[in-house]
């Protein structure tokens, strides 16, 4: 077996743990117009670590924030070239290489079984709206997203966060604990769903309340149904309101607009004649000097522009009416759907769920009386049935607790936190109320009876407690990385990127670091941020990103380094600055004591497979 130990920032080779398992290509190229500093960029990657690296400021993280485009995040129009309409950014990838991502894919119904790739695209424009793409065709945001879901994992300073959310320490758990776990789980969670409903509806209803409710029930049902709601009605109602109420001063300023833009009828030349003479002017300038090219064509762009609008505008002024009669019905239909508002839900769809809600309780109410003792028969019996399963899934996750406390430990020894402890608590809320678990009542919750959460203690001597309160930036990187590595392959997300995971981590970490992303990068495709030299040169593929100045403007530019410019990017990430023949040498000696490792590990990886 093969590890390391570090010495002056070099790697040599003794022992690291490994896998069996190698990743293929899955994000083969990328291509991003138009975000922030980026005018344009088509970067081609391979399989492996992708390392990014240059100067603070000089957009490092705008690849990030082009990937989060393409897989749905939250998209932001500040993120469009300044003095550019729209954004865009689009990723080829592949899929012949990962059968379980495409089986979740076909079944979700996004490709056809014998689809080998995915082309993803989005569209930004200042005015708000998305445009996304799916193999050539429309799709939606939310599309996105989900597909986004299943092929990448960011991780960043922000989202560190999700470590110190309680919640995700089970899944963390259950994911490890794989198969036996999950399928446990999920029956557990839908016996508790049901027995959740039966509660909720039936048993503690009396039976004077029933029948007030049935009445009032009633009452709502009739009076949402009368009004006839259309889900997209009111949204039309009060624009269709606006006009109506401000046609004076609408037909005022169209008019004026398109005086403006056409000239008015005492001969005045309107805008777009003067613009027209401009063009003749600036067509003729250009022809003698070809320098004014570029200003011709703008000039023929806006007047084309004008003239869309003036159409426009024309059509706008014969095609607008006032009707007094039709704004009494719209002003009426409003308050009544205001109205139903206030007593129903905050927007039509909540008040027809409403109603649709309302028709499912008066079924179930009004057949109470026949069904009740049933209910307390079934109800009885889940309870049994969720206490058998409850049980069964808190001692298999107490014996996959104290199995990931082991490996995470040792992964935070190898990752130089060797006096931290690392611990998965497991506890259970006492209700009488609840269900009869191996001798206590306690709450069922909605994934089982166990409470879990990650303790730490990172020094020797200090009790553990919660990971929040602990562990430090550099340190909850870390452990990321640990959790990462010990999940495996029962972590089925294939794509990892890491935003500066050196944040808080010490030159003697880095080295460990960088092997542990070097581990990762054979189960998944790893692109990874850095300030530090000892994972920047365990890359299979090294970007560097660098600010230039071009025709007065500044732009980000994304460079495939080899040779020469990878040891003199590793030398500024050692010292900041341009080399000496002394500095130069020793990140030259650095790559190679990191090619030397890699090919070793991954030559005990190859023997391994054979045997």
């Amino acid at each position: 077996m093969l590890s390391y130990y570090t010495k002056n920032g070099i790697f040599t080779n003794e022992r690291i743990s490994h896998t069996t398992k190698e990743v293929g290509l899955l994000l083969k190229e990328i291509k991003v117009e138009n975000i922030a500093l980026i005018d344009k960029a088509n970067i081609k990657f391979s399989p492996g670590l992708t390392i990014l690296s240059g100067e603070t400021g000089a957009g490092k993280t705008l690849i990030v924030e082009a990937l989060k485009l393409l897989v749905g995040e939250k998209a932001d129009k500040d993120l469009i070239r300044s003095g550019k309409k729209n954004a865009y950014v689009e990723g080829y990838i592949e899929l012949n290489k990962w059968p379980k991502l495409l089986k979740n894919l076909i079944k979700l119904k996004y490709v056809d079984e014998d689809c080998e790739y995915l082309i993803l695209g989005r569209k930004l424009d200042r005015d708000g709206k998305n445009q996304c793409y799916l193999n050539g065709r429309s799709t939606t945001l939310k599309t996105l997203k989900k597909i986004g879901n299943l092929l990448i994992d960011l991780h960043g300073q922000h989202e560190h966060q999700s470590l110190f959310n309680v919640s995700n320490h089970l899944e963390v758990l259950d994911n490890f604990g794989k198969e036996e776990i999950v399928n446990l789980r999920k029956s557990y969670k839908r016996l508790f769903l049901k027995r959740k409903k039966l509660i909720q509806n039936y048993l503690k209803l009396e039976s004077t309340e029933r029948e007030r409710l049935i009445d009032r029930l009633e009452f709502e049902k009739k009076e949402i149904e009368r009004a006839e709601l259309k889900t997209d009605e009111e949204k039309k109602l009060k624009a269709e309101r606006e006009v109506l109420r401000n046609y004076e001063n609408i037909y005022s300023l169209s008019k004026n607009i398109y005086g403006l833009l056409q000239g008015d009828n005492n001969e005045e030349e309107g805008i777009i004649q003067k613009i027209a003479k401009l063009l003749n002017s600036a067509d003729k300038l250009s022809s003698m000097d070809t320098r004014l090219k570029t200003q011709s064509q703008e000039l023929k762009s806006i007047y084309y522009s004008l003239s869309d609008i003036s159409s426009v505008i024309r059509k706008y002024i014969s095609d607008i009416t006032y009707n007094p009669k039709r704004l009494e019905q719209i002003e009426n239909r409003i308050a009544l759907i205001s109205n139903l508002k206030r007593k129903y839900g905050n927007t039509i769809e909540e008040v027809l769920r409403y109603l649709s809600s309302i028709k499912n309780r008066l079924v179930g109410l009004k057949n109470h009386e026949k069904n009740v003792e049933n209910i307390k028969k079934e109800l009885k019996e889940y309870d049994n049935t969720l206490s058998n399963i409850a049980s069964k899934l808190s001692k298999k996750r107490k014996k996959v607790a104290k199995e990931l406390s082991e490996v995470i430990s040792k992964e935070l020894e190898e990752l130089e936190l060797k006096n931290c402890k690392f611990e998965v608590s497991l506890k259970r809320v006492k209700n009488k109320e609840g269900i009869f678990v191996d001798g206590d009542f306690v709450k069922p919750l909605i994934n089982g009876a166990d409470k879990v959460e990650f303790l730490i203690s990172p020094n020797p001597g200090e009790p553990l407690m919660p990971l929040a309160k602990i562990a430090s930036g550099g340190e909850i990187s870390r452990i990321m990385l640990a959790i990462k590595i010990c999940l495996d392959e029962a972590d089925e997300i294939p794509i990892l990127v890491f935003d500066e995971i050196d944040v808080g981590v010490g030159g003697t970490a880095a080295p460990s670091v960088a092997a542990k992303l070097l581990k990762l990068s054979l189960l998944h495709q790893i692109f990874c941020i850095t300030h530090l030299a000892p994972i920047g040169s365990m890359a299979d593929t090294h970007f560097l990103i660098e600010k230039e100045l071009r025709k007065n403007r500044t732009i980000t530019k994304v460079k495939k380094i080899k040779n020469d410019e990878r040891i003199e990017e590793i030398n500024r990430m050692l010292i900041g600055e341009k080399s000496t023949k002394l500095s130069y040498n020793h990140a030259k000696e650095i790559l190679e004591k990191a090619r030397s490792f890699k090919m070793k590990f991954k030559k005990t990886i190859s023997l391994k497979k054979e045997c």
